[in-house]
């Protein structure tokens, strides 16, 4: 190659990188040829266009603006949604929903985020072709944003950057470039192109970065949803696992819960590093580590691929055991598209919406559904696959709820008390906030105690001898009831 004149170097570089990328972009997310048959319906059918307000009945009642909504029907929902931009820049979590009900045409949720802090207009000095020159590698595509999570700099640029995405030295790259001045502000977070939560590295050669935002948000939500999760004491201090944590978790037949982030694909992804590389998890692991144990019951598998095919020898498929019965994958589905930034730019918000959902009782897929309506860009992003019925109850009444009749007497006077003990349910993964009792009578409630999590009886003075007393338990969590307990006392 020394011999060689520098514009023919030139080429041979350049040819070398592409064959480079061609290579690992097949790696990542190998094409499959694929039986309709061998996919489940992740959601169900929709049916999207554009609309002008103007041009739309039912959105003119409440939007007199010339934005331009995107219009999805799904479900029994009819929503309209705009992603706000200032010219070609895209403002991060700034956007306005309607969510109407479809038969009857009524209202049913407004959600506008729009920050007011911000320019009308942006005329970057730096125009797009320019800025991707100045990007390592092979561009792929770049953005305008005035801020972003993407590039979490503190403190914040004060002026538009441009965000653009690479290839370059088998790494996807996001150099963000202040629109203004040329300068190259440093990199922000790619998508990971390719109850345990954790990520795996951000780049390879070396191993460095995390993605921090995503898994503590996740961890988080799966200590408050009742699944025990080894997290540390700060976001900061969150590390890539060893690949033995990561077969330990897995195989661990108590651990219903599982959540990756990294790079990867369908089959498999970068969990852990070693020797400052990228060290891979297959599905065909995951297969041999779930031998003993049954389908994890929630998965969120947030590698870019994850979801483009979720057949045998898939990560889905595995860590469902092939079923489709009381188990259940949340996942990307080629987050790493043009298509998917908006959606990208919003995954924290989007998966906040799924656990809050779940949180308030929802089973995986009503979640899955309620997220997609409530953050529409990542309708085409996020899959769902598995059971749509499944119960993931996290919060369950307390055991042996009985009652009896205690006499008592003090000095001259006698009295009667109705004595109620109770037991601990083990299925509560988490700790109990409170017992609330409730008498019954007429077929009303009526609250007449609550007792700290850690207490087990209660008693009721001055009941009448002859009286029959009804009386309802039930556990609680972050002020939400479990289903009651009933007991009765003659």
């Amino acid at each position: 190659m020394e011999s060689l004149p520098g514009f023919q170097k030139s080429i041979l570089r350049l040819f070398t990188s592409l064959v480079a990328t061609i290579c690992l972009l097949l790696l990542i997310c190998p094409g499959r040829n694929i039986e309709l048959n061998q996919i489940e319906e992740e959601v169900p059918i929709w049916k999207v266009s554009r609309v002008l307000p103007i041009n739309d009945d039912l959105l003119w009642l409440y939007e007199k603006s010339d934005r331009e909504f995107i219009k999805i029907e799904i479900w029994d929902k009819i929503i309209y949604y705009y992603q706000r931009k200032i010219g070609d820049a895209i403002v991060e979590k700034d956007y306005l929903v309607y969510q109407f009900d479809a038969e009857t045409k009524q209202l049913q949720l407004k959600i506008e985020h729009w920050r007011p802090d911000l320019p009308e207009a942006i005329t970057p000095a730096i125009k797009r072709e320019q800025a991707e020159a100045m990007a390592e590698g092979i561009a792929l595509f770049s953005t305008l944003y005035p801020q972003s999570d993407v590039f979490p700099f503190r403190p914040a640029p004060k002026n538009p950057c441009w965000v653009v995405r690479s290839f370059y030295d088998q790494n996807l790259v996001v150099t963000v470039i202040d629109a203004m001045t040329g300068e190259r502000k440093g990199f922000g977070i790619p998508p990971p192109y390719n109850g345990f939560a954790f990520s795996g590295p951000g780049y390879q050669l070396p191993c460095r970065d995390l993605y921090y935002d995503w898994a503590w948000n996740t961890a988080e939500w799966f200590i408050r949803l009742g699944y025990s999760t080894p997290i540390p004491e700060s976001k900061e201090k969150l590390t890539w696992p060893a690949k033995s944590e990561i077969e330990s978790q897995v195989k661990d037949p108590q651990n219903l819960a599982f959540y990756e982030i990294a790079h990867g694909g369908s089959s498999q992804f970068a969990g852990s590093c070693a020797f400052n590389l990228f060290e891979w998890t297959y599905a065909s692991e995951i297969r041999d580590w779930m031998t003993s144990s049954p389908p994890k019951r929630l998965v969120f598998l947030a590698s870019c691929g994850a979801m483009t095919y979720p057949g045998p020898d898939s990560l889905s498929y595995e860590f469902r055991k092939g079923q489709s019965v009381n188990t259940s994958v949340v996942g990307y589905f080629h987050m790493d598209s043009k298509e998917c930034e908006s959606c990208w730019s919003s995954s924290i918000v989007w998966q906040n919406y799924f656990f809050t959902f779940l949180s308030t009782g929802k089973n995986p897929y009503e979640a899955f559904l309620l997220a997609h309506i409530n953050l529409p860009p990542c309708l085409p992003c996020i899959k769902y696959v598995g059971d749509r019925t499944i119960n993931d109850k996290f919060l369950f009444p307390p055991l042996n709820f009985q009652g009896k009749k205690v006499q008592t007497r003090s000095l001259l006077q006698l009295e009667f008390i109705n004595l109620l003990t109770w037991e601990p349910n083990p299925k509560n993964r988490i700790k109990i906030n409170a017992y609330r009792i409730y008498a019954i009578e007429n077929d009303n409630w009526t609250l007449i105690a609550q007792v700290d999590g850690e207490t087990y009886r209660y008693w009721q003075r001055k009941v009448e001898k002859t009286k029959r007393y009804k009386y309802v338990i039930v556990s609680v969590f972050d002020n939400r009831e479990s289903d009651p307990a009933y007991c009765e006392i003659n």
